[in-house]
């Protein structure tokens, strides 16, 4: 479990949940709790005044589908994230996902949005998972690697690919076998009054 720097345990809420317009303080106070690197790593600005951080939230909810994470509490949004049709991607039907963590919930946060985020990307129908980020941004190119993902670089700038296939064949796959057993099910002889169980 991630924990805060006196090393307590951050509790968060069950889930992760979508966000809005009526969120867009909450999202703001998370932008404002990003460090300067933070925020430029994920943003690409070091520039974080009120106003900037307002046109980012405001941004992030017109232009993508925008989902977080809470503490126990509903009081701060420990993840931020997005996620919309990619315009610049190598393939068609590709989404693109941006992710802003707080420190003290970070270690293990990744994988939790992923067994949360990609059943939804396979029911849209998208094809592969386009993460953008910055070089220099060494948490996300490690966990890039750690998710199998191919990552090409350009002057600075990476862009990692996520193939959605082989997720979306298993799921497709656990639903045909789940059909199967119901159909079984639905199908079976009703028991007889000397039946045991």
């Amino acid at each position: 479990m991630p924990q805060t720097p006196d090393h307590t345990p951050v509790q968060t809420a069950d889930a992760f949940v979508e966000l809005g317009a009526g969120d867009l303080a909450a999202i703001v106070a998370h932008l404002q709790s990003l460090d300067e690197h933070d925020f430029h790593l994920r943003f690409g600005s070091g520039l974080r005044t009120p106003e900037v951080l307002q046109r980012t939230a405001q941004g992030l909810l017109q232009r993508a589908s925008v989902f977080g994470l809470w503490d126990a509490g509903h009081t701060r949004l420990l993840v931020l994230g997005s996620h919309g049709r990619s315009t610049s991607a190598s393939a068609p039907d590709s989404v693109e996902l941006g992710l802003s963590a707080l420190p003290e919930i970070r270690g293990g946060v990744s994988q939790r949005v992923a067994a949360w985020l990609l059943p939804r990307f396979v029911a849209a129908k998208y094809k592969q998972v386009d993460l953008m980020f910055y070089a220099s941004n060494q948490p996300v190119a490690r966990l890039a690697a750690g998710l199998g993902m191919k990552v090409s670089c350009s002057q600075g700038e990476c862009v990692a690919h996520l193939d959605l296939k082989p997720a979306a064949d298993a799921i497709r796959d656990w639903l045909d076998r789940l059909e199967q057993l119901l159909e079984a099910v639905r199908n079976a002889p009703p028991a007889g009054a000397g039946a045991k169980l």
